[in-house]
């Protein structure tokens, strides 16, 4: 119990204040300085809970993830180290064609070794045939810009294939034609002199049509290309028919003879009006040899441009005639030598 001393409530001895303990007076002051939440902040940390906001942080956060592991475009162009042996197998494809291919003209031009559209359109079905039944296996044995383009377009080849096979086939033709001039070099040579033509000069083109296809008059500029996309087609159209899913016909069946067979009709048909290109890297490889060996750039790179644009256009052409119209699917097709 507490007790009074004498001089009553006086006497009391006070506790002592803590000087670290705030006073009342104190306390009253903070509470009335203190502010109350706005709504708006209120609002903000409701916000923040949401599972709306949650969700939608989540799909942010998935969607910047994608793009960190989405190649570049420069990435999904360029060749992976496991393309290495295919574009091999696909360059030196087109060199074994070309180089038959090429060959069979010069033969009949400086050789007198035939005579006629006929045996060259026939031995060209034939180099097709043993190409595409030899390579097929390592790789997709277009030897055919225009049908690596359509096949990237209308199938799921895979854009990161599109310029390595290019340089393939160029690099395939151009060593074809290589080859084949460095073999009949002496006999074109002669021919030259013999018939008073300068290969540098517009007479050069007599020689130069050995390697590269060419068009004369009375053929007009319009008939050549006409000629050249329906002929593109042609052979694209049956690559297509022939490794789509819905062909059950062509399941099966053993393809190299019958590319070989169509385009060997083709040339017999299609060969008397524009030489029947039908192929891009067949022209500009060619070409590329006969300016690096004294053909004038008006007579190597003449009418060039007229071939490269008809194959690409019949090829695209046919890619959609046959995949949207004749055996429209949706399921990715098989190769075309499977």
């Amino acid at each position: 119990m507490m007790e009074i001393g004498p001089g009553g409530f006086s006497g009391l001895t006070r506790r002592k204040r803590n000087p670290f303990r705030p006073s009342a007076v104190q306390i009253g002051r903070r509470r009335s300085t203190r502010q109350k939440p706005s709504k708006s902040d209120s609002e903000e940390h409701t916000l923040e809970n949401s599972p709306e906001v949650v969700v939608q942080d989540e799909s942010v956060a998935q969607w910047l993830d994608q793009q960190q592991r989405k190649p570049s475009f420069i990435r999904s162009i360029l060749p992976s180290r496991a393309m290495l042996l295919e574009l091999v197998a696909e360059g030196f494809g087109t060199f074994i064609l070309l180089q038959m291919a090429l060959g069979i003209v010069l033969s009949q031009q400086f050789a007198n070794s035939m005579q006629g559209v006929f045996p060259i359109a026939m031995l060209t079905g034939a180099a097709i045939t043993a190409a595409c039944t030899a390579f097929s296996g390592k790789c997709a044995a277009h030897f055919n810009p225009a049908i690596t383009w359509s096949m990237c377009v209308h199938r799921k080849f895979g854009w990161n294939k599109l310029l390595p096979y290019w340089m393939a086939q160029l690099v395939g033709a151009t060593t074809a034609a290589l080859v084949n001039y460095g073999m009949y070099a002496s006999r074109i040579a002669q021919y030259e002199a013999m018939s008073g033509i300068v290969r540098s000069s517009l007479d050069g083109l007599k020689t130069a049509k050995s390697m590269g296809c060419y068009f004369a008059d009375p053929i007009s500029p319009a008939t050549a290309f006409l000629a050249e996309a329906f002929g593109a087609f042609l052979l694209s159209s049956v690559v297509f028919s022939l490794s789509n899913p819905r062909n059950e016909s062509a399941q099966g069946v053993f393809v190299p003879p019958i590319v070989g067979s169509t385009v060997a009709l083709i040339i017999s048909i299609i060969g008397p009006i524009s030489c029947a290109s039908l192929n891009p890297a067949r022209e500009l490889g060619p070409r590329l040899v006969l300016r690096m060996f004294g053909w004038s750039s008006s007579v190597a790179f003449s009418q060039m441009g007229l071939y490269l644009a008809a194959a690409m256009v019949g090829a695209t052409v046919a890619g959609l005639f046959v995949d949207r119209v004749l055996y429209p699917t949706e399921v990715e097709p098989r190769s075309v030598w499977e």
